[in-house]
């Protein structure tokens, strides 16, 4: 059984919020909702960093998958890595 939960460590929470409403981010989820109609979206935004584990991330996907093969066809995963911070 795979359990899969969010642990936003150092994020500033209320910047996010404020940010959902910008038109461009608005633009951008009415995009992907409308491309991936139908399936549960799995978002995740990370540094391309190598201790930020985008690769364990990418793994435990495909654990996800291989443990519920009824909701292949019904979760997307779509992983944002951003430039690191130097």
């Amino acid at each position: 059984m795979s359990i899969i939960s969010t642990h936003p460590i150092g994020t500033d929470i209320g910047k996010w919020r404020r940010g959902l409403n910008s038109p461009q981010i608005q633009a951008l989820i009415h995009k992907y909702q409308h491309v991936h109609r139908d399936k549960t979206i799995i978002l995740g935004v990370d540094r391309l960093d190598f201790i930020k584990g985008i690769p364990h991330k990418l793994y435990a996907y495909q654990k996800f998958l291989e443990d519920n093969p009824a909701l292949r066809e019904k979760v997307v995963f779509i992983q944002i890595a951003v430039p690191s911070r130097q």
